[in-house]
């Protein structure tokens, strides 16, 4: 796990130290598991004085290793958000928002349905959420030119060497269970995450106001 607070200059990730007197004055607290993007909109939340910790799980650069060295797509790193959720509780967070970029979906969603600390979340927000891996996988295997046929095999393959069952990763499957308030935002055009996954979540949880963007 990397972790640190967003000060008042946007600093460099391992430069930031947590600044729990900070913490302990937090009225929210926002965790932004993945991704480049949450560096960037570190200035809007910096701006509005809401307190965050960036947390970058395992597979991220600059972050620990996990013992094998793979990414486990989310169904592992959720523990690493856990963590995180678990620091800012523990430091007087008041509220706390999570905010899931891409495969931070999976990270976020895992997180929800296995942490002890799932009830302490008032809201979530994703952005292009993975919230199945087969579309995705898929779709970076047209990108090499893999042949249809094989896209089968390659997946059998992900999941053996990472240990990770991919139907359980279909979060879909599990939409009816989050509680928590929920902000899904999608590109339609979205090359990775397909926005057929975001409508179909949306649908199956009352609780997930969709916005798209073309």
């Amino acid at each position: 796990l990397r972790c640190f607070r967003t000060s008042r200059r946007t600093r460099r990730a391992g430069h930031s130290q947590p600044n729990p007197r900070a913490l302990s004055r937090a009225a929210s607290w926002i965790e932004l598991p993945g991704g480049s993007q949450p560096l960037n909109a570190a200035r809007t939340k910096r701006r509005r004085s809401w307190p965050q910790n960036t947390c970058a799980p395992t597979v991220k650069p600059g972050a620990p290793h996990s013992p094998d060295g793979l990414s486990h797509l989310g169904a592992d790193e959720w523990r690493d958000l856990d963590a995180a959720v678990g620091y800012a509780i523990t430091h007087g967070a008041a509220r706390v928002v999570i905010v899931g970029y891409s495969m931070g979906g999976e990270i976020v969603c895992n997180f929800l349905r296995h942490s002890a600390s799932a009830g302490r979340v008032d809201a979530v927000v994703l952005d292009s959420p993975v919230l199945e891996w087969r579309g995705p996988l898929a779709t970076a295997a047209a990108r090499t030119s893999l042949p249809r046929p094989l896209v089968g095999v390659a997946e059998r393959v992900v999941g053996w060497r990472t240990g990770v069952d991919l139907d359980d990763q279909y979060q879909l499957r599990y939409a009816t269970q989050f509680a928590v308030p929920m902000l899904l935002m999608q590109g339609t055009a979205d090359p990775v995450t397909p926005v057929a996954d975001a409508r179909a979540f949306a649908a199956r949880d009352r609780n997930v106001q969709l916005v798209e963007f073309p």
